[in-house]
């Protein structure tokens, strides 16, 4: 029986995607929820084990003010030094789709938005598709992703060849 990727594991495999591409240089930028924060210390732990560099650290605060907006905000918020890769840890989503497009520098945006880790991706679903016996497919509204995964995502799809696969 195969389980959700932890939040460790899912630091692994972006940390892992972004040594082979050789982002070495990280700007993180957190959320100010506790579930960020572990993901935050998950994606800190992966830098350390693939010998990455965080150059800049932030915490977003979330306001509802209407005078500062997300989209007002990012462009100087994250004009820091040089780096490779913009880096963010908001598991709730209150800020990070803003990130996308709105950065002083224009960099890959990674983390639970954008680029990110998931258990199975919906390109499983055309042949080669996770199978298991709780049939989420028929059900209306659901599909395959990580938040709503079957408990069996079987060895099928490794056997594949997909060139999608990381």
């Amino acid at each position: 029986m195969h389980i959700l990727p932890s939040r460790a594991m899912r630091a692994d495999a972006l940390a892992q995607y972004m040594m082979k591409k050789r982002w070495n240089k990280w700007f993180l930028v957190i959320g100010a929820t506790e579930e960020d924060r572990l993901f935050a210390d998950a994606l800190k732990r992966a830098a350390k084990r693939f010998g990455m560099k965080i150059v800049e650290e932030k915490t977003w605060e979330h306001t509802y003010d209407a005078r500062r907006t997300a989209q007002s905000d990012v462009a100087v918020f994250t004009q820091v030094d040089d780096y490779d890769v913009l880096l963010f840890a908001d598991e709730q989503g209150q800020f990070g789709e803003y990130l996308e497009y709105r950065t002083w520098n224009a960099r890959p945006v990674i983390g639970t938005q954008g680029l990110v880790a998931t258990a199975c991706i919906e390109l499983m679903n055309n042949g080669a598709r996770c199978r298991s016996k709780i049939a989420l497919k028929n059900r209306p509204g659901a599909g395959w992703t990580s938040r709503i995964m079957p408990p069996i995502c079987g060895q099928s799809h490794r056997r594949s060849g997909h060139p999608y696969q990381i």
